[in-house]
């Protein structure tokens, strides 16, 4: 089910695009002119950390995996699934336009519902910044088997190649997310639809060229790894991200989407 975002107006009624001095770009105000109705317009958006902290998924748990979300129901033990950046950023689109119209809510608000109403390329990379942020400051996924309970008993070997799958996995799915973002964001991607097999090379290639072998992906949590996914495991990670995939005669072909640019 795709995923959806419930703003509450009235917290944010107060947000403010200006709040002090910030050294962190991701802080600082987005400012650019709107189309309205053929005018541009000069909005002021809250910086995309900012406005990161006042989403909330309905209904899930989310966490991050490098630079990856995955999410599970709200209370469940089941094994977080990978959700599409792609998706969420959609659904904060909806998300600021249904926002009601505040006349007493400060500017920024009315600047959001401004931007998100005209909408355009220079607002859907502020989107994009937005869910970046927020997946950024999300807990990151729990180590299987990190909460102990008196002595613990010596693994089987059988048990340790199972722990040693399940980290390769972790592994293998926060490169291919690295490796997606970077494509999705850039604008010399070539959009629609793209081999399997030459999307796979292009992952490995930049993973290669991007990490040494081992290297952590992120500063924190230092667990994850780079890892060069197998075919089988990158299909796998694409289909729970992207989604739309189809078979060719040269065999699975993803549909790479339009308008995700930083």
């Amino acid at each position: 089910m795709p995923p959806t975002i419930t703003l509450n107006a009235d917290g944010l009624a107060t947000i403010r695009a200006r709040l002090g001095a910030s050294t962190s770009k991701a802080a600082r105000p987005v400012n650019y002119r709107a189309d309205s109705d053929g005018t541009p317009l000069a909005v002021s958006l809250p910086g995309p950390a900012r406005l990161a902290t006042r989403i909330r998924l309905d209904d899930v748990d989310a966490y991050r995996s490098g630079r990856a979300l995955l999410t599970r129901p709200t209370g469940s033990d089941e094994t977080p699934e990978p959700v599409s950046l792609v998706d969420v950023a959609a659904a904060l689109t909806d998300a600021l336009r249904a926002l009601p119209e505040r006349p007493d809510a400060e500017q920024a608000y009315q600047d959001l519902c401004l931007a998100a109403a005209s909408g355009g390329g220079l607002f859907a990379g502020y989107v994009t910044d937005v869910i970046r942020a927020y997946v950024k400051a999300l807990s990151p996924l729990p180590k299987a088997g990190a909460v102990r309970e008196g002595p613990k008993a010596a693994q089987t070997g059988a048990e340790r190649m199972k722990a040693l799958r399940e980290r390769q996995k972790v592994n293998a799915f926060a490169s291919v997310a690295d490796w997606l973002e970077v494509i999705l964001l850039d604008a010399d991607t070539a959009r629609g639809w793209r081999s399997g097999d030459d999307l796979h090379a292009a992952c490995l290639t930049y993973l290669e060229n991007s990490y040494e072998p081992g290297e952590s992906l992120m500063e924190e949590p230092e667990h994850i790894v780079a890892a060069m996914p197998s075919r089988r495991d990158f299909y796998a990670l694409l289909d729970g991200v992207l989604r739309t995939r189809r078979r060719t005669k040269r065999g699975v072909a993803y549909l790479i989407p339009e308008g995700v640019t930083a």
